[in-house]
């Protein structure tokens, strides 16, 4: 066991020693460098602040220019008395904003239904149990629930192999058979001709 004598009088032995003139070099930390650039969260505060302003603006406009303006309601006036209608649409508004008409899609196509004026006069008949009455049932070949639903109905309806409505009313225009044209069958071609034009403009335009 040895001791060190050469201690200074001031440091015990458990004590690192120290030097003279001399330090214990210390790791330095690295300078914090300004890049310039703004973090992701101030990007959002950033566009939140603008969400806000701009939502604010134009709830503001809309108050100001836009929204209906309600009469303010005196409390001694007759309560059977209509209120002036204020405008309900926002092409309205404008519109008596800027005094002049917008064009507006609202009433393009529109349908004004015909006043019809007519008496049936086809008198009311029984189909026959036995179909004696029907003069061009050997026409067509039913099946006895056919004729069954024909005379209970007055007509049946039969799977058909046409594709279209006008070829089998071209058919029994040449056989002279009559024809019961129902509103489907019109609807039908507006169908067609719709779905040509979309697959047109689509082909074509777009």
């Amino acid at each position: 066991m040895f001791e060190n004598q050469n201690l200074p009088q001031n440091q015990s032995a458990n004590q690192p020693p120290s030097y003279a003139g001399s330090s214990v070099p210390q790791p330095t930390k690295p300078p914090v460098k300004k890049t310039g650039k703004i973090s992701s969260a101030g990007i959002l505060a950033a566009i939140v602040l603008v969400l806000v302003v701009l939502g604010g603006g134009g709830y503001f406009v809309y108050l100001q220019f836009f929204a209906p303006k309600s009469a303010p309601v005196n409390i001694n006036q007759n309560t059977n008395q209509a209120l002036p209608t204020p405008p309900v649409t926002l092409i309205e508004a404008i519109t008596n904003l800027i005094g002049a008409p917008i064009a507006s899609a609202n009433d393009f196509a529109a349908y004004n239904e015909p006043a019809v004026n007519v008496a049936p006069a086809v008198a009311a008949y029984q189909v026959a149990a036995d179909l004696s009455n029907i003069e061009n049932k050997d026409s067509f070949n039913l099946s006895d629930p056919a004729k069954n639903l024909l005379s209970q109905n007055g007509f049946v309806v039969t799977p058909g192999y046409s594709q279209e409505f006008f070829s089998i009313y071209e058919s029994n225009r040449y056989a002279f058979v009559p024809n019961f044209i129902t509103t489907d069958s019109i609807l039908h071609n507006y169908h067609l001709a719709f779905d040509f034009l979309l697959r047109t403009l689509e082909t074509d335009k777009l």
